[in-house]
């Protein structure tokens, strides 16, 4: 072999030891997830009960490796707001109306066509 070949060889190994080591740090990590679910309605709605029953059937469904995590009365901003949030990444679920989503998905307009 040359002086290339062993150069190399040992640049291939170093990057898959590199490679990896990495999927073995990610593998414990990666098996949790916590999901954030807004509305902006109170704790005595119907709406906040049902939120409160998914977040029960996710974790129960998941063994406890999904963990929801329910904002009501507008605890991370207005519907606009929290909307918007959903875009971003930065929360997972949000109770929005069809009035509220259809600035962003003007397809949610045709079923508020009967109200104009």
């Amino acid at each position: 072999m040359n002086k290339n070949s062993k150069v190399y060889l040992i640049c291939i190994f170093v990057l898959l030891v590199v490679l990896f080591s990495g999927l073995l740090v990610v593998g414990e990590a990666s098996t949790k997830y916590s999901l954030n679910l807004a509305h902006i309605s109170p704790v005595e709605h119907p709406a906040h009960k049902g939120s409160l029953l998914f977040k029960q059937l996710v974790e129960e469904r998941t063994n406890g490796e999904v963990k929801i995590e329910i904002y009501p009365n507008s605890t991370l901003g207005s519907a606009p707001e929290y909307t918007e949030q959903m875009k971003l990444g930065a929360v997972a679920f949000g109770l929005s109306t069809s009035g509220q989503l259809q600035q962003w998905v003007k397809e949610c307009a045709a079923v508020m066509i009967p109200f104009f």
